[in-house]
């Protein structure tokens, strides 16, 4: 007859060894730890990367992500994941994608070769790494993104994709059928973030963005979008160019406060934007930040945004 004798220690390795396979800091009774054991990922339900087709030339077309969710707790494309893929037409399993890490989908190898058109479904995404979508050209890059749970928009994550057609999950529009961006969470847009997309089907064309949050606009973050009002009640910094060539841009707000970068003409935030922009602020006078090219809309200096000082941000809206 055998005897077992347990010790506190054995029940401590144990734990110890779950939370490491579960990379967690979980505690566990004795009684929990057969479930526990139970419920560590297998070989069969880690994530993983599958190649689902290639072409007869060897080149990957289509990829699947298999167990990228919460209960594996891979939720993120990693950087550089599928860099110069070029060839890349399908991919699937992004159900549960939570963010894009930086140039994930970049592809600097071959600027300028035509890559296939490509739909990328991110519902669930809330961060879109620096460069994630960079240099994708003359192949439409379809993302479908929901812009009430978007917080991060880095750096030339959407640099000289063109065409893009960025969609949102849910299509709303005014009554006069203006589609309705609500990007109610997004802290940051990056310089550069879309830069050169969509010249031709123009990003956010005739749309309302609202960005409650969102308090700057850097460099050249929306050249050439198609929006046509631009609501973001704390906007107090808006960088060099940054809203250069947006022929449809009714109207914005700038709250005092900010820097608005203008130190040269061809620098102004506005250049070859829509030469009827109205611009709304709090100030009652030009700030001392904000450049003396701050409204000007072409080269000669002939042509200004009209500027209402003294305004409020009800005045905007109803404007």
């Amino acid at each position: 007859m055998s005897k077992m004798i347990t010790d506190s220690k054995n029940y401590e390795d144990i734990a110890d060894a779950i939370r490491a396979k579960n990379a967690s800091s979980d505690t566990y009774e004795p009684g929990d730890m057969a479930q526990a054991i139970d419920d560590i990922p297998t070989g069969s339900d880690k994530p993983y990367i599958e190649i689902t087709n290639m072409d007869s030339n060897g080149y990957t077309t289509g990829v699947a992500l298999h167990n990228y969710n919460n209960t594996t707790g891979k939720t993120r494309i990693d950087a550089y994941q599928f860099l110069d893929y070029t060839y890349l037409s399908k991919i699937t399993g992004l159900e549960d994608i939570t963010a894009v890490s930086g140039s994930a989908f970049s592809n600097f190898s071959s600027k300028s070769f035509s890559v296939p058109s490509l739909y990328i479904p991110l519902p669930k995404c809330e961060i879109i790494g620096a460069s994630a979508f960079a240099y994708r050209r003359n192949g439409t890059t379809t993302v479908l993104i929901n812009p009430k749970i978007m917080k991060n928009i880095y750096n030339y994550a959407f640099n000289d994709v063109n065409p893009i057609m960025l969609n949102p999950t849910e299509i709303i529009e005014d009554e006069e059928g203006h589609k309705i961006w609500n990007f109610d969470e997004l802290v940051t847009v990056g310089q550069y973030a879309f830069h050169n997309s969509g010249l031709n089907t123009r990003v956010f064309a005739d749309s309302i963005i609202k960005a409650p949050k969102l308090t700057n606009v850097p460099d050249e973050a929306f050249t050439y979008c198609g929006m046509i009002v631009f609501e973001a009640p704390n906007l107090t910094t808006i960088g060099s160019k940054a809203f250069s060539c947006t022929p449809y841009l009714r109207k914005i707000w700038i709250k005092s406060g900010g820097t608005v970068t203008a130190s040269a003409a061809n620098k102004a935030p506005f250049y070859y934007s829509n030469e009827n922009l109205e611009i709304f602020t709090d100030a009652e006078s030009k700030p001392s930040t904000w450049g003396s090219y701050f409204d000007l809309i072409d080269s000669t200096s002939s042509i200004r945004a009209t500027v209402h000082y003294g305004s409020t941000y009800q005045d905007f809206l109803d404007a």
